[in-house]
């Protein structure tokens, strides 16, 4: 067998560009730089994230899963379980309810949003809705959406939907009964020059200030939850150091 005698290399990825590599797995981009990126990544942390695993392998109570240090700048990885289920997350029949509860908030944002909107006890009760999810972490906008306030956040609310249907159909085929606990999570990932900093904005709390400065589709999805009477927890590793 001949020995490959690759020459170690040095290579600057920007800060940025780490979250759309990540994002590349599986796709045409997933080449070069992506498997490069992967190479810095700590095998467990990689397994974790490419299982989709990382809130449930967190909550491991023998050898749980431990990042990079969250010291200077980086790209932490974030999942997500339920309160008391020991780093599990939805069920199927959980999941149904929170697509639904997805969509009726997207009508309520696009009844707002529509300055010629039909006043009717659907609208009405969509507008509700948002208002309530809007509420559940932080402050919400009197009078207009809080996540969904442009055509580049309903674009990605659209997509935040789709993977939301995916995951339920995909549990629905696995699990009949609707009733098990899923192990994989919706992940998120960010970058930040201070990871610690970054991380500690993720603080679940009802505070006016409470997840400010973080990824809107993650606030939205736990205030969907919330909606639901389910505790979110929230488990970050940092994958990366630049």
């Amino acid at each position: 067998m001949r020995e490959l005698n690759n020459v170690p290399k040095t290579k600057t990825i920007k800060l940025g560009d780490t979250i759309y590599l990540l994002s590349s797995v599986g796709g045409p981009s997933a080449q070069g730089d992506t498997w490069d990126l992967f190479h810095t990544i700590p095998r467990r942390v990689l397994e974790s994230l490419m299982l989709g695993t990382v809130a449930f392998d967190c909550s491991r109570t023998q050898n749980p899963l431990t990042g990079l240090q969250e010291d200077g700048p980086g790209v932490y990885v974030l999942g997500l379980s339920i309160a008391g289920r020991h780093g599990q997350f939805l069920n199927a029949m959980e999941m149904t309810v929170l697509v639904h509860n997805l969509e009726l908030y997207m009508q309520g944002c696009k009844v707002l949003l529509d300055p010629l909107h039909v006043v009717t006890a659907a609208n009405q009760a969509a507008v509700g809705f948002m208002s309530l999810v809007d509420s559940a972490y932080g402050t919400a906008m009197p009078g207009a959406p809080r996540f969904i306030c442009d055509d580049e956040n309903q674009k990605a609310a659209k997509h935040l939907l789709a993977s939301f249907c995916a995951r339920r159909d995909a549990m629905q085929i696995a699990d009949p009964t609707e009733t098990v606990y899923a192990i994989q999570s919706p992940l998120y990932v960010g970058c930040g020059k201070d990871v610690g900093k970054r991380i500690a904005a993720y603080t679940l709390s009802h505070h006016k200030t409470a997840l400010e400065r973080v990824n809107k589709f993650f606030t939205l999805t736990v205030s969907l939850l919330y909606r639901q009477r389910l505790r979110a927890e929230v488990h970050i590793v940092t994958a990366i150091r630049t």
